[in-house]
């Protein structure tokens, strides 16, 4: 028999407490269930791994339900999703599953179909006694050293631990271990748990079984469902008299080995450990120099660039709120209601703001009003963001086609088809050519006229982490340079797709950006540097590379450029200016504890910046 915990709850719980009461081998008044993780279905073989896995539990009469910590899939695709979903529910016990970075992250829908599929990305159940809670620790869309949990599930977890026992015990599923070096937000997760009886956490992301006990939560990782020196592995848990024994067992050797036995947590190890940190303050170590003339906290996730109109700021969040905010009074002027989260950077023109979310539609509302002037329906998810060009909007989905659409009336004017790959970005526009790439290895060049194919570039023998999709196309006189992760800013001639130069750069990662007036190149590494090229003569010339002394940056943020001076935000909730002639840090300051978006101009002298945890700032240098 098999019960999907997401429905029919009060049966299930009958299930579970019956196989818990009656378990042949399971001491009286304890608990054994197992944990999986990241069985990356996508990848081949993926889905072999998993069935044998599925088949062994089910043949494991001590187990009485099952946890996945997440990614379940390879890039999060609702097709991987499906069939993840397809092969867990043949479990003939109840299971409840969390979403893992390459659910989310790499996902074409950022965990839309994940939340379609399994009901949810959290969840809570008791069992025996215990309190279960899975939450998801993302990131999404866009790539973050650290995880974090979305706001509106931290908002979640508050009102559920309010609710809670204080007494109860509590186990905490998380794809990334709930750890400080882990995850951004990591103090405001233990702060709403710290005075509550959790036990212990599961996560997986590691592919390993580990204990990792630090930070006041201890944290079981588990190891990947996939096929390691021929043998696929799962993790029989059991919970009896204060303690934790973990079993790893191999179905296709026949063989189980315990690999821990430890004594659980109780909440004066997280208050302990509370008392121990400094909360951080955003701003603390802002130079003199920098002048922040305005801030405010959404209470949504941002992960896209705002955009000013007159002394407004307009943007979307995770939550699916469009919102237009003054800098005069930080008031919401209006709010505009989607369906879905949104990571979408907003473009206008007028007294137009168009824009795209997860329910698949992109919006066009008046950007005085919020009123809606038109929607269009698309077949799928959209991650990317609009550009606007002589009263036309141009913008990828994740259905593999690319639109230009009438600003003014929402009209399609025409649709490129045989596109291969999610647009996660924006595109970019020269001349009659723009320019965009997917998460199919594919960099494309249309004529925006028409739509018509002029050339495609495909990155060779890589697999789609290796895709020119979290990078804009920077177009210099004739030349579109882009840059991918494996550490290559190539160029390739606008007309006619030649790659016409290839530059290898050690940690070359996804940000590029460009000073179309001096010919510059400005990219990040993922080796806490950043590097500039000038163009002389059509060939990229190495003129700068100065060292961050920060950890390792995978954020998407773009380099700006203005006058002699670059700007751009990291991984860390810093933003940087540096000085492109005496090739120096000018300064730096942390507005965050998390990814800074690419920033923007504002107005005259005064820069734009947003972060992933709702926060927005206008800063200027005195």
């Amino acid at each position: 028999m098999h019960i999907h915990l997401q429905s029919t709850l009060s049966l299930v719980f009958f299930y579970i407490s019956t196989a818990v009461c009656l378990g042949q081998s399971t001491p009286p008044g304890s608990v054994s269930f197992a944990v999986l993780s990241d069985s990356h279905i996508g990848k081949p073989g993926n889905d072999t791994s998993l069935e044998l896995v599925v088949d062994a539990i089910n043949q494991n009469s001590e187990i009485s339900f099952v946890i996945h910590a997440g990614d379940a899939s390879d890039f999060g695709s609702h097709s991987q999703l499906k069939e993840a979903k397809r092969i867990l529910d043949k479990l003939d016990k109840p299971y409840m599953i969390v979403p893992g970075n390459h659910d989310t992250y790499w996902s074409d829908n950022a965990g839309a179909s994940f939340t379609e599929l399994f009901g949810g990305q959290k969840f809570i159940k008791d069992i025996n006694g215990i309190r279960f809670i899975g939450i998801s620790t993302g990131p999404y869309a866009r790539a973050t050293i650290k995880g974090y949990v979305p706001k509106g599930q931290l908002d979640w977890l508050e009102k559920t631990m309010a609710s809670t026992p204080l007494h109860q015990p509590i186990i905490l599923i998380a794809h990334i271990p709930l750890l400080d070096t882990y995850i951004s937000n990591y103090q405001e997760v233990l702060s709403v748990l710290k005075d509550h009886n959790v036990l212990m956490v599961f996560s997986g992301h590691g592919h390993s079984n580990k204990i990792i006990n630090e930070a006041g939560f201890k944290s079981l990782m588990t190891t990947t469902t996939q096929f390691r020196n021929g043998l696929t592995t799962y993790n029989q848990i059991t919970i009896a008299n204060d303690s934790l024994t973990a079993k790893a067992i191999f179905p296709e050797a026949g063989k189980d080995t315990v690999w821990t036995t430890l004594a659980l947590m109780n909440k004066a190890d997280i208050q302990a450990e509370l008392s121990k940190l400094n909360v951080s303050e955003a701003e603390t170590d802002r130079p003199e120099s920098v002048k922040i003339t305005w801030s405010y906290m959404d209470n949504g996730n941002i992960i896209s660039t705002p955009i000013a109109s007159r002394k407004n700021i307009l943007f979307g969040n995770m939550l699916g709120e469009f919102k237009s905010v003054s800098t005069q009074n930080s008031k919401i002027n209006w709010t505009y209601k989607t369906e879905g989260a949104i990571y979408s950077s907003p473009a206008i023109s007028g007294n137009k703001v168009v824009f795209a979310s997860v329910d698949s539609t992109i919006y066009c509302l008046d950007v005085l009003t919020g009123a809606k002037l038109w929607e269009l329906k698309t077949d799928a998810p959209i991650i990317a963001s609009p550009i606007i060009e002589e009263d036309m909007v141009f913008i990828g989905g994740s259905d593999n086609k690319f639109r230009a659409i009438e600003l003014n009336s929402g009209e399609i004017s025409w649709i490129f088809h045989d596109m291969e790959g999610a647009v996660f970005m924006k595109p970019s526009i020269a001349g009659k050519t723009i320019v965009f790439g997917t998460w199919h290895n594919k960099l494309y060049a249309l004529d925006k006229n028409d739509g018509s194919l002029s050339w495609f570039w495909e990155n060779p023998d890589r697999s789609p982490y290796y895709s020119p999709a979290i990078c804009v196309p920077v177009i210099m006189d004739t030349v579109v340079y882009v840059v991918t992760p494996e550490g290559l800013l190539r160029g390739f001639d606008l007309a006619t797709g030649d790659l016409v130069s290839e530059i290898e750069e050690q940690g070359l990662w996804e940000s590029l950006g460009g000073d179309i007036k001096k010919k510059r190149l400005l990219a990040k590494t993922n080796q806490s540097a950043v590097v500039g090229w000038k163009i002389d003569s059509g060939s990229p010339r190495k003129f700068l590379e100065i060292n961050l002394g920060t950890a390792s940056d995978l954020s998407p943020s773009i380099p700006i450029i203005h006058k002699n001076s670059g700007f751009f935000g990291s991984n860390s909730g810093a933003v940087y200016s540096i000085d492109l002639s005496k090739k120096k840090i000018n300064w730096s300051f942390d507005m965050s504890d998390n990814m800074v978006n690419t920033l923007s101009r504002f107005s005259k002298g005064i820069l734009l910046a947003s972060s992933v945890d709702g926060r927005i700032v206008l800063f200027e240098e005195e």
